[in-house]
C-alpha cells in the first residue's frame, strides 16, 4: 500500500485531501490524482505540469474521486493500524494525533503545527536523508520510520 510514494508526494496529497474535504473544489481532486498517479518531468517541470494537466483533464471524475477515497483510507489505516517492520509491530498513529485528543496526550513529532512541510525541512536540516531535494524523494515509509524513532527517543527522555 503506497509502497513507492515519496514523502513529498504524501505531503502534497495529504494537504490536497484536506482542502478537498473542506471545499469540494475540483482543482484539489485533480491535484490528488496528479500527485499520486502521474510522474513529473524533472528536467522541465513547467512542461511536465502542462502534460499532467492535460492527462488529468481526460480522467473520469469517478476515477479521481476513487483516488481521493483510496488515499483517505490509506491515511486512516496508517493512523490506526500497526505495521510489521522487521518482525516488530509499529503503530505510526503517534505521528498523526487526532484533533480530538486532549492536548496533554499529544506527544507528536508534529506538535509545532508546521505539518509535513516542517518535517521535510527538519529532515533535510539534519541531513539524515540528504538535502531538501534528496529528502523529498525519499520513500515515505523510511521517513515515517525515522520519525517514529525520534518520537520513541523523545518519549523515553520524558520518562
Amino acid at each position: 500500500m503506497l509502497s513507492d510514494l515519496t514523502i513529498w508526494q504524501f505531503k502534497e496529497a495529504s494537504w490536497r485531501v484536506g482542502k478537498y474535504a473542506l471545499t469540494k473544489n475540483q482543482q484539489y481532486l485533480d491535484g490528488i490524482f496528479s500527485v499520486l498517479y502521474l510522474k513529473t518531468d524533472e528536467r522541465d517541470p513547467e512542461k511536465g505540469e502542462r502534460r499532467r494537466q492535460r492527462i488529468v483533464g481526460k480522467v473520469p471524475q469517478g476515477t479521481k474521486f476513487m483516488a481521493y477515497l483510496f488515499f483517505l483510507g490509506c491515511m486512516n489505516w496508517i493512523r490506526e493500524e500497526s505495521i510489521e517492520v522487521d518482525g516488530q509491530e509499529i503503530c505510526f498513529g503517534c505521528l498523526f494525533p487526532s484533533a480530538k485528543q486532549p492536548t496533554k496526550e499529544k506527544e507528536s513529532v508534529l506538535e509545532d503545527k508546521t505539518g509535513m512541510a516542517g518535517i521535510l525541512f527538519q529532515m533535510a536540516e539534519s541531513g539524515v536523508f540528504g538535502n531538501m531535494e534528496q529528502t523529498s524523494r525519499v520513500n515515505m515509509w523510511d521517513v515515517f520510520l525515522r520519525l517514529y524513532q525520534i518520537h520513541q527517543q523523545i518519549k523515553g527522555q520524558k520518562q
